[in-house]
């Protein structure tokens, strides 16, 4: 008889799991095949659901808290006297190229560019890393163009290189070139890739640039829809966007 119970127990227990799960899906805002997946397997969807929806957000709120209070600091300039000593001791592709993202961090561009120049010799000549840290520094500096070129080039030796952050960098550099159109099918296509809303963000920038007013409220209604979307811990981290994005009507 307790062996029973026990059993009916479990059974409601899965069943109040999965309905949480559910209700808690739909509020956040994803699909309905998402959903099913939870339905589907009583035990391990919800526990998975929590899994990738709870778990992250532990880590953040308190795990990672913890990990930053006992791991000592260090500043970026105490950084950049670190990574520029170890370049003069093993100047490897890999510390020089360290080197110049702190560069970059610290918006020290011309030596960033100066450092990704020099690697970028012989048989890292096509490096797509490297590449598109040169795009950056380029952007950086207002150098539209060359940034443009070097993405170009960037894409056509690396076919199979896939990078977020690569093809927003393209989209705001035809924007800064005035090749609207071009920017604004490439902002399009970031919608429906980008995780996040730093893209949203600089395609509203780029739509207020050119007095296509309807589309950047569409495109603000969407930014505060999809962040509600968002898993708590990765929606702390990306509202400022949408701040910007307000303040600057």
């Amino acid at each position: 008889m307790v062996g029973v119970n026990m059993q009916v127990l479990s059974i409601v227990a899965v069943l109040l799991l999965q309905v949480f799960c559910v209700v808690h899906a739909l509020k956040r805002g994803y699909p309905y095949h998402f959903v099913t997946i939870i339905l589907l397997f009583p035990l391990i969807g919800p526990l998975a659901y929590l899994i990738i929806e709870m778990g992250p957000t532990l880590y953040y709120r308190h795990l990672r808290h913890f990990v930053n209070h006992i791991r000592p600091k260090e500043d970026p300039y105490q950084q950049l006297v670190r990574l520029q000593q170890d370049v003069q001791r093993h100047p490897t592709i890999d510390n020089q190229h360290r080197l110049a993202e702190i560069y970059m961090q610290l918006g020290q561009f011309n030596e960033a560019l100066y450092l990704l120049n020099n690697l970028l010799q012989r048989q890292f000549a096509t490096d797509p890393y490297l590449l598109l840290d040169k795009a950056r520094a380029l952007f950086a500096l207002g150098e539209y163009q060359k940034a443009k070129c070097v993405l170009e080039f960037l894409a056509n030796a690396n076919p199979g290189f896939q990078s977020p952050q690569g093809h927003l960098l393209f989209a705001r550099t035809l924007s800064a070139l005035g090749q609207t159109q071009c920017a604004s099918r490439e902002f399009e296509r970031l919608e429906s890739h980008f995780h996040g809303l730093e893209s949203s963000y600089y395609f509203l920038q780029h739509l207020r640039k050119h007095n296509n007013y309807s589309k950047a409220q569409e495109i603000l209604k969407n930014m505060r829809k999809r962040l509600h979307r968002l898993p708590s811990h990765y929606r702390n981290a990306e509202k400022s966007w949408l701040k910007q994005a307000e303040q600057e009507r």
